[in-house]
């Protein structure tokens, strides 16, 4: 006896079974049958979707493309080429006065060339830059190795905390321009093009010249491209190595036997945290915090000092005095002993 197909009951004969043509029409009519009901469905279902999906796409208005570029800018985040963006790291203290040229923050610099009553201070929302005289009192940071940013687009993006009147912004790359000025508390950012023959870039923000005015400044960022990203703060221990590059201050007090010595010369090897950006400069030993002394801790003066070379994460320092006496020596270095190799 014949049996059936389980979906469309096509007759299936035996093998013992006769040919008839009827049983061989019958199957394909109804192959035919749901053949064309199917094709039919699917075209009515493809017609409806299409008919879905230009109704969504007309929902995609002005808020939608912004609701785009915002999950875009908060997704992909650029680095900071500043460092110490929000004022973390206080090496050489956290108070500061005067307008002679001086670095406050690790890597941010304060005043001019004249000294004037102006003052930058760590506050717990960031840096205070206050101008107690009517002077312009500026922060600014210098970027190293500029050349590499020459023609490109750069945005710069900070926060205002705290404001008693309006904050200039500049940058500088042979000379000051200045990208705009703000007043109130909040997120600013300015965009500009950095000139191709750049050899030397800073970007500083400054109380007015007119008025007596004062700003906090909670985090600043420079960044490549036009869209100011969010800023993402490092880790301290990051932070801080980065700042060492530029600038290291001993923290406790430190004796360095010599590496070698000769009639006229002593040699010490010092030890950093992190190898410097270039030699840096040291205190004097007659005036600052490092000093040559014998073994049994008498302080030895005369001596002129030079920092010979950096070698990995140290410094050679070379002691010169004619007929020093000496066949050994220890290399005293107080606490608050400061080497330098900032860029000005």
């Amino acid at each position: 006896m014949a049996e059936y197909t389980a979906n469309y009951r096509l007759k299936k004969p035996e093998r013992t079974d006769y040919y008839n043509v009827a049983d061989f029409n019958s199957n394909s009519d109804i192959i035919d049958k749901y053949v064309k009901q199917n094709l039919d469905e699917s075209k009515s279902y493809t017609d409806s979707k299409n008919t879905e999906a230009v109704a969504e796409a007309t929902t995609y208005t002005d808020s939608k493309i912004t609701e785009t570029k915002d999950w875009a800018v908060n997704t992909f985040i650029n680095p900071n080429l500043l460092i110490n963006g929000d004022f973390q790291v206080w090496q050489r203290g956290e108070s500061f006065s005067g307008g002679v040229l001086k670095y406050t923050a690790d890597r941010w610099q304060m005043g001019w060339g004249t000294d004037v009553d102006i003052t930058v201070e760590k506050v717990d929302n960031g840096i205070k830059v206050s101008s107690n005289v009517a002077s312009a009192s500026p922060i600014r940071q210098y970027i190293e190795n500029p050349e590499r940013l020459a023609g490109k687009t750069l945005t710069l993006s900070f926060e205002i905390a705290e404001t008693t009147g309006t904050v200039n912004v500049y940058y500088n790359a042979g000379s000051s321009i200045q990208l705009g000025s703000v007043s109130e508390v909040g997120v600013h950012s300015f965009t500009f093009t950095c000139p191709s023959s750049v050899t030397k870039l800073c970007i500083f923000l400054q109380t007015p010249s007119t008025a007596i005015s004062s700003f906090v400044l909670k985090w600043t960022k420079l960044e490549l491209g036009s869209v100011a990203t969010p800023f993402v703060p490092r880790l301290y221990g990051e932070e801080l190595a980065l700042c060492q590059r530029y600038n290291f201050v001993s923290n406790s007090s430190i004796r360095i036997r010599t590496a070698g010595v000769n009639s006229s010369e002593i040699y010490f090897f010092v030890p950093l945290p992190n190898s410097m950006r270039i030699n840096p400069t040291v205190p004097a030993t007659e005036t600052g915090k490092i000093s040559v002394a014998t073994l049994s801790g008498g302080t030895v003066s005369g001596f002129a000092q030079t920092a010979e070379w950096l070698n990995g994460n140290g410094i050679f320092l070379r002691y010169t005095k004619t007929a020093h006496g000496l066949s050994d020596a220890h290399l005293v270095i107080d606490a608050g002993a400061v080497f330098d190799a900032e860029i000005y």
